[in-house]
């Protein structure tokens, strides 16, 4: 017995034992999850909830480390969509496609260019190239059932709540190097369910070094936003493509951030090119090398205090709250402020709003807010008000940014 079969076969002894395995599924929270499903039904077509329809399949590749002689890193992803949408859920990304397995392998190929100089797999644009780049990393769904409740192929956040708790076992039997989480409810999952330290890298970074809670490994960590999420978000994490690449159609290209992601990655694992260079610096064009990951970790530097006390407050709150892919905001959709950023020191919590942020906020803030009462807040030693006026939004490093001589009082009038 090879010990890809082992590793194999202790998931899916674990899947039989809590009873999420895919061909006898029976989830103790299942009823749960197909109420929550249930609720947000959009009621255009016939409701489905069934367990998922894949496994989670261990290759040799994955197991060994080794891919045509090179030594790689086992790599997971977590999330939040299945491997293969339906012709449905397809129909219902922009374009016509869900881009979301497209874009999953070359987000892999990207993390791996930097191990592997020559016997690299092509993009995935057949299946037989999808099946190569697939034997080179684990992909976790977070949901252990699917439905068609909200029209595209996640679910409601109640069924990822439920279902995170196996996160943890099943990473102790995978025993990853790299995590790769995609979107919020994977992100929260992870952190609440399967690590027990979380370090950050560097300010503003996607990266974190993390201890796993059942087995005490360190794990390189990618907080990476879900491909289908909406407008430039993920694009803006994951870079334009590399230059050698450029002419790969759809969403099968390599992209320059995440290829010096996996740089920091073979930095941190200290696992040299077993054959050949490594890529020319030329071929990954650095567009902002704020993105790039600082590969060190300190062995002083302090747990991410910031991301610790957003992770226990949406924990605590029964609102709606969202943790954005960075860790410093803290998301309140529907409010006047829907961005809270907090900092935290050791003895010290800086808060920072911006109500009446955008046009529908700014409704809200000015027909409910009492002038005075917001106004008074500028004669607290705790709170400083200054007018925020901003009227430009050009990408995700290029904000401009207008100031005003005005009192606040007069700011606030005008409006």
């Amino acid at each position: 017995m090879t010990m890809q079969k082992t590793m194999q076969g202790q998931l899916d002894q674990y899947y039989k034992c809590v009873g999420i395995a895919h061909v006898a599924f029976c989830c103790e929270k299942q009823k749960a999850c197909q109420k929550a499903c249930l609720g947000a039904w959009n009621k255009k077509e016939e409701f489905v909830f069934e367990p998922r329809a894949e496994g989670v399949t261990v290759s040799q590749e994955y197991h060994d480390g080794k891919y045509h002689g090179y030594r790689i890193p086992r790599i997971v992803v977590l999330s939040l969509s299945k491997r293969q949408p339906s012709e449905a859920e397809s129909k219902s990304s922009p374009g016509g496609r869900n881009k979301h397995w497209p874009e999953t392998l070359a987000m892999v190929r990207s993390l791996l260019l930097p191990f592997i100089a020559k016997k690299f797999p092509k993009p995935g644009i057949n299946r037989e190239n999808q099946e190569e780049i697939e034997k080179l990393f684990v992909h976790v769904r977070t949901a252990k059932c699917c439905s068609n409740a909200k029209g595209t192929g996640q679910e409601p956040s109640e069924v990822y709540a439920n279902c995170s708790g196996y996160l943890g076992k099943e990473l102790s039997i995978l025993k990853p190097d790299v995590i790769v989480t995609q979107g919020n409810d994977a992100h929260w999952g992870a952190e609440q369910h399967a690590f027990e330290e979380v370090t950050s890298i560097e300010t503003g970074s996607i990266a974190r070094i993390v201890k796993l809670k059942e087995g005490n490994q360190r794990v390189y960590w990618l907080r990476l936003y879900h491909p289908c999420a909406r407008g430039r978000l993920y694009y803006d994490q994951a870079g334009d493509k590399i230059d050698c690449e450029r002419h790969v159609r759809g969403w099968s290209a390599m992209r320059k951030n995440l290829v010096c992601y996996g740089e920091a990655i073979q930095e941190f694992l200290e696992i040299p090119n077993a054959k050949g260079p490594s890529p020319k610096r030329s071929e990954i064009e650095e567009s902002d090398k704020g993105m790039r990951p600082m590969p060190e970790v300190q062995a002083t530097q302090k747990p991410d205090l910031t991301w610790a006390f957003l992770v226990a407050l949406k924990k605590a709150s029964e609102s709606n709250l969202e943790i954005d892919s960075k860790g410093q905001f803290l998301h309140r959709p529907g409010k006047i402020a829907e961005r809270v950023m907090m900092e935290v020191e050791a003895k010290n919590l800086r808060v920072y709003l911006a109500p009446a942020d955008t046009v529908t906020q700014a409704r809200e803030f000015f027909r409910k807010v009492d002038k005075e009462d917001f106004l008074s807040l500028e004669e607290s030693s705790a709170w400083t008000v200054r007018p925020n006026l901003h009227f430009s939004f050009i990408s995700i490093t290029n904000l401009i940014r207008a100031e005003t001589t005005w009192e606040t009082r007069k700011y606030f009038d005008y409006f």
